[in-house]
C-alpha cells in the first residue's frame, strides 16, 4: 500500500509466453496521475533510552537504560537463540559473551511495555 493508500499488485500469465500484468486497487478512487512508488519512507529509529555498551565487544557488554527488563535473549544473526537470562532489573545490566563466536548477535530484551531488539557486535 502507498501513501495514496492504493494497493499494487502483480500478476503473470501467459500460455505463450510471460505476459505481466500491474493493477491497483483503491476503495476510494484512483488519483488522476498513478504510477508505482518508487521508494519507501525511512522510519526513525525509537528513542527508548536504552543503550548496549562496549560495542563491539570481546567478553561482555553492558546494557544501559534497562528499566524493569525482565529478561535477555541473545539471538545469532540467523535468527537462533544462543543465550537467555531471565531478571528484573532496573539501570545497568552485565551481559557475559566470552562464550560465543565472533559475529553479530541481536539482543532481545523484554520490559513491560514490549520487546526491544539491538544489534551487538563480538569480535575476538
Amino acid at each position: 500500500m502507498d501513501n495514496d493508500e492504493n494497493i499494487w499488485f502483480h500478476e503473470i500469465k501467459g500460455e505463450h509466453g510471460i505476459q505481466g500484468f500491474w493493477g491497483v486497487f483503491n476503495e476510494n478512487g484512483l488519483p488522476p496521475f498513478l504510477a508505482p512508488p518508487t521508494s519507501v519512507e525511512e522510519q526513525s529509529e525509537a528513542t527508548d533510552g536504552i543503550a548496549l555498551y562496549p560495542n563491539p565487544t570481546n567478553t561482555s557488554f553492558t546494557i544501559r537504560g534497562a528499566d524493569n527488563i525482565t529478561s535477555v535473549k541473545i539471538m545469532n544473526s540467523l535468527g537462533v537463540e544462543v543465550s537467555r537470562k531471565s531478571l528484573v532489573v532496573s539501570g545497568k545490566v552485565e551481559v557475559d559473551v566470552d562464550d560465543l563466536a565472533s559475529g553479530i548477535y541481536f539482543v532481545q530484551m523484554r520490559t513491560p511495555t514490549g520487546m526491544i531488539t539491538k544489534s551487538i557486535v563480538v569480535s575476538r
